[in-house]
């Protein structure tokens, strides 16, 4: 026995611990730590990726917002355009293409979805020109569309006054994007030569709203605070807003 002991003892301090001997208070600290340290490298990988996925969903989102409110907006503009070159008789219609315009909001004249059709019988038609505004508040852009009122289609005459959700009121009103970041004007409104800008508000005086040749809109949209904002600028030229007025006692079809 005495020398099966010496034996154990021998191979312990040549070889380690027997197998049967199991593991260590520090072996199990430092096998723990490893664990953690793997753990956490793997949670720091996993937050990272979800932030680029993440910011990858709000920038794709942002843009698409984005290019489809200037796309619709520089659509609409293009179509400005003098009420009295569709009918010489609204009884409420301002003098010029433009009616309002400021750094945030414009409204227009717009010869949009003007076909010339006549309902039945009493035979009311909502031929002429759209009244269409684009307006940010609280950074969210909304388009409103407003068909004129139903009216005798000859002789024909149209005005703006009807209640919207009323029998024959047609007004569309949309939210063409959210997150709109106002670090510069959305709006700015240029004279003939392209370079000379008009002061706002336009409707302080029928001299501005007369003026406005082309529109530049400068539009960014920011979905969320750890993304770069999508933007987009495009310059809108206007040929029908000073057009010359022709007298008429029907609609242009």
């Amino acid at each position: 026995m005495t020398m099966t002991r010496a034996l154990r003892r021998r191979l312990h301090a040549v070889r380690g611990p027997l197998p049967d001997s199991g593991f260590t208070l520090s072996e199990m600290v430092v096998v723990i730590f490893i664990l953690g340290l793997i753990l956490t490298m793997a949670q720091g990988a996993l937050i990272g990726t979800n932030k680029i996925v993440g910011g990858n969903v709000a920038r794709n989102d942002q843009t698409q917002q984005a290019r489809v409110a200037i796309e619709s907006m520089s659509r609409s503009l293009r179509t400005a355009i003098l009420p009295t070159q569709l009918n010489s008789s609204c009884t409420t219609c301002s003098s010029t293409a433009f009616i309002q315009g400021d750094s945030t909001y414009v409204t227009f004249y717009a010869n949009l979805n003007n076909d010339y059709t006549v309902a039945p019988p009493p035979g009311l038609s909502d031929d002429g020109p759209s009244k269409v505004s684009y307006q940010v508040v609280s950074g969210t852009l909304t388009e409103s569309i407003r068909r004129p009122d139903p009216h005798n289609a000859n002789p024909s005459s149209y005005s703006y006054t009807c209640a919207a959700g009323s029998v024959g009121c047609t007004v569309r009103s949309r939210v063409l994007a959210t997150k709109v970041v106002m670090n510069q004007p959305l709006f700015t409104y240029f004279a003939k030569d392209g370079i000379t800008s008009i002061a706002t508000p336009l409707e302080a005086s029928t001299t501005r709203l007369s003026a406005v040749d082309s529109v530049d809109i400068f539009l960014t949209v920011r979905s969320a605070a750890n993304t770069k904002g999508s933007s987009f600028t495009i310059r809108v030229q206007l040929p029908n807003v000073d057009s010359l007025s022709v007298s008429t006692t029907s609609p242009t079809p």
